[in-house]
């Protein structure tokens, strides 16, 4: 073989072997387009199915001016959005979705927002502040993965504007925040939450949460066990479960006087001072004697718990009211088992 020929033959290799590289990053980049692009759907039993972007433009599509306000009042997201109904989506997917169930859709960060059965489907007073809701996978005519908020949950109201006094009147009280917290961005699923354990707050409007709901209240984690008035010692346990101070915030200023009531599924009640709610009872060692009094944001929490080493609460529960430390043990007369009901009352002493 001359050298012409080899450097022939090696200059066609050459370009073949470029032709192929070129090739292969089209391909490559082409995985990250618009097909590859699929939102899981969890359904009540746990199944999972996943819908890609080809099927979720088949499907009837929604498009409109929209908007949403932040937390500062300030208005977000204006623009025209293209997507489909969740609606569409639960009928696409053959889901029958009941008045008391609820979707959770979390998003690519973890972030997760919870969603009931008149957002979804709303009577004439949601859709006249929310409008219809949708997850959107078009924005100002540009799609994803070029949109790179998308998909996203978008609402439609018919004033163009989702504010966050219309967020209040169209969320339960676990959406804490600004109507833009409602617009979660990069969807990945939605899940599909069906339960029939739920708890009542009242304070002027009655307040019906699930226990997928109360998880979305502030939070405590700690251990806490009681002495009963034999003087035995139950515990110290490991609870999750709402931190009440903080979340009667959103329902009262709590510098001011107040007492609640607590209602069990049997009828039992126990009422609770401020003082008390704040943590102001005796502590006990794990022997028994008293050292001291409580305080919240020091060493104790009143908390609704609902769960027990991580599995939803069992003994007492679903839902139970706990002190809850760094293994501290109170009076187990403030154990209030069976939780159902907790109502704002007026002041009362101890």
């Amino acid at each position: 073989m001359s050298h012409k020929e080899y450097n022939r033959i090696s200059f066609v290799l050459f370009t073949l072997s470029l032709f192929l590289i070129i090739f292969l990053a089209g391909c490559t980049q082409s995985e990250d387009g618009p097909n590859s692009f699929q939102i899981s759907i969890i359904n009540f039993d746990r199944s999972k199915v996943n819908i890609t972007f080809s099927e979720l433009t088949e499907l009837d599509s929604v498009t409109g001016t929209s908007s949403f306000e932040n937390r500062f009042g300030n208005v977000g997201g204006k623009g025209t959005y293209t997507g489909v109904n969740i609606s569409s989506i639960f009928e696409y997917c053959g889901i029958i979705f009941l008045p008391s169930d609820l979707l959770i859709v979390k998003a690519s960060d973890g972030y997760e927002a919870i969603y009931n059965y008149h957002n979804i489907y709303p009577n004439s007073t949601f859709y006249n502040l929310q409008g219809s809701m949708a997850l959107a996978y078009s924005f100002d005519g540009i799609d994803i993965p070029q949109w790179d908020k998308g998909p996203q949950i978008v609402f439609f109201p018919p004033d163009g504007l989702y504010s966050n006094e219309d967020k209040g009147s169209t969320s339960s009280l676990e959406m804490v925040g600004s109507a833009g917290s409602r617009w979660i961005s990069n969807v990945v699923s939605l899940e599909l939450i069906r339960e029939s354990e739920t708890l009542s707050i009242y304070h002027n409007k009655n307040y019906t949460l699930s226990y997928s709901q109360l998880k979305f209240l502030p939070k405590v984690t700690g251990s806490g066990g009681y002495i009963k008035t034999t003087g035995a010692i139950e515990g110290p346990f490991t609870f999750e479960g709402v931190d009440l101070v903080k979340t009667f915030d959103l329902f009262l200023n709590t510098s001011e006087d107040f007492s609640i009531e607590v209602i069990a599924t049997d009828g039992y009640k126990m009422s609770y001072t401020k003082e008390q709610v704040f943590g102001k009872v005796p502590i006990y060692n794990t022997e028994g004697n008293q050292i001291g009094y409580g305080a919240y944001g020091t060493n104790l929490s009143l908390v609704l718990a609902y769960n027990e080493d991580g599995s939803p609460l069992e003994h007492g529960g679903p839902f139970r009211m706990v002190y809850l430390g760094e293994d501290v043990i109170t009076d187990g007369h403030f154990w209030t088992k069976y939780v159902k009901t907790i109502n704002f009352i007026p002041s009362i002493t101890e």
